[in-house]
Formats: structure tokens, sequence, C-alpha cells
């Protein structure tokens, strides 16, 4: 545990560093970035990023963390000043040179949510430190990050484990936070970190007491905490799958909160498109969350006619239609920088591009994995998802009223009644546009008749008659405080004294406005997760995958529907309401965080508190491969060899088995050094 608090404070560190100084750099002065989390996300891109093009020119240890402390280090002098008043301003200093002797009032009261914070690290290292391993972490993710710790990339690395081909971009970073390089065992805690990362943005559903109702991002939170539960006790394993759901939910939370607060500049959602390039790379089944980069640029092309021009990039003096040109292809560039590493690993590993995608085929390398055998796996892939039989080489997929009724069966009876929601979603997907838009086209009429500006155009005073629970438009988000009808303190001030602390009144609303997105942001988002949903069901839907899919889109809905009813009900009912639901939560909280512990009893020993679980240990057998055509084990002069592995049993070597296989494979080495490459020694592995 005490080794695992130690990685999540390094990597914490450099990932926020690198993050805020990439965000300071393309925002400048056009955005204020209203979550910390924000830095840590797009700080965990740029790692993996770097960790990825290093290991293509040499191994992911001692050197690349050296750089890495070196470029943070440039960081935190380029930006040295905005850190320091960011930090005085958090801490109630005036400078690095003075503190104030007397903390201003109310300071500790205010401060102490950092106390959660802390206790949720101390609780993520904790479950990280120990528990079970997935199965494919013996098969080929410890081997995969092993690959990059001593090796960076091996050309047709896919010859001897076909898995090594799907290049999951969350390996290299995993090695460059691994640690091997002081003598020690392989660390392993960055699918921990992730999931961390989580835990700090569904903390926030901590709010919804003091501003009294809830909004739809707690829904989304929910669903989070949810999954935190399920992964608690195998989040020890640098499983992709928990890398993936992890970071998608962080995505969809921080873009539901902008949609909620009606956010009219295009850079957080132009930075999370971004993000959501990077998640493609850990799992291409994530692919379709691309589509959500079509608002950022709308909302460009759009700015151009309305006049919000000012967030562009380039010169102010500039043709708006060029700067927009210009802002469109900067995050094109951003897009292309995160994925390219990505796409040569791929190249190098596999001599594919999207294994085990046989499309685009574009090389012919000596290190090629053959195409049948890409074809196979991933017929295998799809097969394991739908939980039917692998198809023979040049046999038709069983369509899917062959496979459906036995993989719904198989299904546990949450994932039965998630499935179920999700139909009626999609059902009531065109139904729920047709409402909004015609309750938007009354809205604007009433808005036409009586000259009451619609919550929608933001900036603009709304009346707002009696209520007296409200809620700043700009500079705020969910995360912090919504509310300003009450101090620190939690004292309640009158309505005209928020109006007065706020400037007279301008960019107040009430606070039932600000529970959901409108409907256009509804519409959008839940279309993308809804095709996101089809293409996991239709390529291979094993839940595991998609348990970010599989609820995003019924949670959205659900919520929304929750919401517009909750909206009509008054302040003090759903004050009343809202500490019902809280009271439900805790009780949940409680209720996993006991079975939780009665499963750990099984798995915990004293070790853990010091140090992390190592990997598991597999029987393996060596053998050697060669240069020469062939591996004949009766022939002696092949010249220099290099000995592989493959298990005794079963189909798995493990972190310490390296670099082996799941089988002997039929290969030989391109040079004399398995550095210079593997490719096939004939047509076929088996």
């Amino acid at each position: 545990m005490l080794q695992v608090l130690l990685i999540f404070f390094y990597m914490g560190v450099t990932c926020f560093i690198l993050g805020y100084g990439a965000l300071s750099l393309i925002t400048r002065d056009r955005y204020h970035v209203h979550h910390r989390l924000s830095y840590l996300m797009a700080g965990v891109v740029c790692a993996a990023v770097y960790a990825e093009i290093f290991s293509i020119f040499a191994p992911v240890g001692i050197a690349a963390n050296v750089i890495l402390l070196i470029v943070c280090a440039f960081i935190v002098w380029c930006f040295r000043g905005q850190i320091e008043k960011r930090l005085m301003a958090r801490a109630g200093m005036k400078g690095l040179g003075s503190v104030r002797r007397t903390l201003p009032d109310g300071y500790l009261l205010a401060h102490r949510i950092w106390l959660l914070y802390v206790l949720l690290a101390l609780a993520f290292a904790y479950g990280t430190s120990h528990g079970i391993m997935h199965y494919d972490t013996g098969l080929y993710h410890a081997q995969s990050i092993r690959l990059c710790e001593e090796f960076g990339v091996i050309k047709g690395a896919a010859n001897l484990h076909s898995r090594f081909g799907y290049n999951n971009s969350v390996f290299p970073l995993s090695a460059l936070y691994s640690f091997s390089f002081l003598g020690g065992k392989s660390m392993h805690a960055c699918a921990g970190f992730f999931a961390l990362m989580l835990g700090f943005a569904c903390l926030d559903i901590k709010h919804i007491l003091r501003r009294g109702r809830p909004v739809i991002t707690d829904f989304v939170r929910l669903a989070g905490i949810y999954y935190l539960f399920n992964i608690f006790k195998e989040m020890v394993s640098p499983a992709s799958d928990y890398f993936l759901n992890c970071f998608l939910f962080c995505i969809l939370i921080l873009w539901v909160d902008r949609d909620v607060h009606r956010e009219k500049n295009y850079l957080p959602y132009a930075l999370l498109s971004v993000a959501a390039v990077f998640a493609v790379t850990v799992k291409l089944s994530a692919a379709p969350l691309v589509l959500l980069a079509v608002k950022p640029v709308v909302m460009i092309i759009s700015g151009i006619k309305t006049g919000n021009r000012q967030t562009l990039l380039g010169k102010k003096s500039l043709e708006p239609r060029v700067r927009a040109a210009m802002t469109i292809a900067v995050f094109v560039l951003l897009g292309i920088l995160v994925t390219a590493p990505y796409l040569v690993r791929s190249y190098l590993i596999s001599g594919w591009l999207l294994y085990p995608s046989t499309v685009p085929d574009l090389f012919d390398v000596p290190w090629k994995l053959p195409h049948d055998l890409a074809e196979a796996d991933a017929a295998w892939i799809r097969a394991t998802g739908r939980g039917t039989w692998v198809t023979e080489a040049g046999q038709a997929d069983p369509s899917i009223t062959q496979w459906f009724p036995s993989w719904f069966a198989s299904q546990t009876r949450m994932s039965k009644l998630l499935i179920i929601a999700d139909v009626l979603t999609a059902a009531a997907y065109p139904f729920g546009i047709a409402f909004l838009a015609i309750r938007r086209k009354k809205r604007r009429t009433k808005s036409a008749r009586t000259g009451e500006v619609p919550i929608d155009d933001k900036g603009k005073d709304v009346r707002i008659g009696d209520e007296t629970t409200v809620v700043k438009a700009t500079g705020v988000h969910a995360g912090e405080d919504l509310t300003t009808d009450k101090t620190r303190s939690g004292k309640v001030i009158s309505f005209e004294e928020a109006k007065r602390r706020n400037g007279g009144g301008a960019d107040i609303f009430r606070m039932s406005e600000y529970l959901l997105q409108d409907g256009r942001a509804f519409a959008f988002l839940e279309g993308v997760l809804l095709i996101s949903l089809a293409f996991w069901f239709f390529q291979a839907p094993m839940i595991r995958y998609g348990f970010f899919l599989v609820w995003s889109p019924c949670v959205i809905m659900a919520g929304t529907i929750l919401l517009y009813l909750f909206r009509r009900v008054s302040d003090r009912r759903a004050a009343g309401i809202t500490a019902k639901l809280a009271l439900v939560l805790v009780a949940f909280l409680l209720y996993k965080g006991v079975r939780l512990v009665m499963t750990d009893i099984t798995l915990m020993k004293p070790a853990y508190l010091l140090s992390q679980q190592d990997y598991e240990a597999f029987a393996v057998v060596p053998y050697e491969v060669y240069s020469t055509e062939g591996n004949d084990p009766d022939v002696t002069d092949n010249g220099s060899g290099v000995t592989v592995y493959y298990p005794a049993e079963g189909d798995r070597t493990g972190y310490y088995g390296f670099p082996g296989g799941p089988f002997r494979a039929d290969i030989v080495l391109i040079g004399n050094d398995i550095r210079d490459g593997i490719m096939p020694a004939g047509d076929s592995l088996y």
C-alpha cells in the first residue's frame, strides 16, 4: 500500500504538471479550466503519448523518467507565476515567503473537504495494493508491459504472441510508472490511479445536499461509483478494460457538467474530444465516441456567424473564417499527435495499423502477422463477446438470431436489466427529441410574447419570480459551489443579497433550470452514446469491454426524465426528497463497503500494507528461436539463438516467462538478436 501511495503521488504530480502545461498552452486566456480533474486527465494523455513515443526508440525505464522530470521542471519554471498564484490562493497565503498567521474566517471548515480526497486516495492505494489478478494479465497484459520496459518495441512481436498486437496505449504508460528499473518487482498501479481519478470525479456528488436538488451529472457519478465498487478488488490488475471505462466515465462527467451549465465556449468540448481519441488507442471499441468532436466543430463554425470569435485561435487581425479553420486544424493535429505513436507501434509490432482489424492493409513487411491469423483473432474476439463458437476461415458469422438468445441468457441479472433499459432508451430516443423540439418551440414563442428570456440564452437577466434557490451561470461548475444563496458557513442569505453580491443579479437563474442539459445537447450526446453502444453490441458485446457503453445511454435518459419531473417540485419539497436520496446513497455505500471488507479479508496479507502484490508466476518451458528457417531442436549450428517461453500447461506465461507466448510458435529472428525483429517461419504459427 505504501509503495502504491508513493506511485500515486509521483504519478499525480507529474501528470498534473504535464496537464497544467498542456492546457495552459492551449487555452491561455481563452478559457478558465473549471475542474482540477481536467489537468490530471490531460496529463495522463500527455504521459501516455510520451511513453509511446519513447518506446519506439528505447526501453521505457529510468531514462524516460529522468526526461519526464526535466520536462516537468521546465513547465513549472515556465508557469511558476501562475502556479504560485493558484497554490497561494488555495492555501490562504500572500506569497511563498509569507504565510498568514490567521487564516480567513471559515478557511479550515471549507478546506476540510481535502480530507475526503486524502481518504479516497488511501482507500484506492489499499485496493490497488492487492486483489484478484485478471486472467488476461497473466495471458498478455504483464508481457506487454515488460516488452515496453525491456525493449520498448520489437518488430513482429505479435508473431510470438498475437495479443501483443492489441497495442493498448496504457501499457507504455504502465511501464513508465512501473519502476522496474530499480531492480525490484514491476509495479502496476496505473489502473488504480485511473480508478482514483474517477473516484475524485464522483466525489463531487457530495454537493447534492448543498444544492438541494440532484443534477444530471449526479446520475453519471452514481454509475461511476457502482463501477468502482465492481472493480475495487481487481484494479491491482493492469487490465485495459479498467483503464478505458474509468477514463470514459471521467470524460462523460466533465462533458455533461459543461452541458448543464450551457457552456458556450468550444474549448472544453474540443479538449474532451481529443481525450476521446486517446480512449480509442486504449481500446478500439471506443471508436464511435470520436463523433463527440462534431460538437466543437459546429460551435467553432457557428461562432463565426454569431460573433463569438474571441476564443478562436490565431491573431485577432485575421479573418474569422481563417481563425476558425486554424482552430479546427490545431485540434485535428492534436488528435493526430495522440494517435500517431499508437499507429506506429501497431505497425512495428504486428505489421497492421489497427490490429486485429485487417483494414486498412497497407504494408507488406517481413514481420507482418499473416492475414489469416489476424482474421482468426478478430473472429475469436467476436465469438468470445457473443458467447458463441469460433467460425472457420471463410465461414459466415452466426446471425444475431442465433447468438443473441444464448448471449442474453448468460448475462447477470443486472446486465439483463441494463440491456432492457438500453433497448427502451433507443426506442424512446426519437420521441424524446420530438418532445424537446416541441417544448423548445413553445418556450421561444412564449419568450417572444412575454419578453422573458429563455434559460438557454446565457448571459442575460432572466426573470426568476420568488425563487430563493439560485445559481450563478458563469464561472461556477457542478463540482464546486453551485448555490449562491448560502455562505461558506451555511448561513442562508436573502435573494436580494445574492443579487447584490453578484453585481445586481446578472446571470442569476433558477436552480431548477440547471438540473439537466438543454434539448440539443441531450439529443447529440445521447445519439453518440447509442451509436457507440450499437457498435459495441454488433462487434464483441462482452459486458466488461463495454460497461460504460451499456450504462451511459440509459443513465442519461433516465436521469433526464426524472429531473424533468423533479424540476416542477418546490424547493422545500425538493430538499426533502434530496435528503432522503442522500440517505439511500449513504446506505448503499455502507452496504457495498461492508461487502468489500468481508471479501477482502481472504485476500489481504500484512505485507501488502508496505508493498504491492506481485504478478502471478506460471510454470514455463524454454525453447530457442534462431535466425535460420525453422526451429528444429536437432540442429545445433543455427548460430546464436534467443530463449523464449511457452506455458507448461494452459496458455499463460505471466510477467516472468518473458518473452513468451501461449504456445510454441513457429518463428525465426529477422537478425541475430530479438531486437532486430521476429517473423513467421512458415505459413502458420500453429
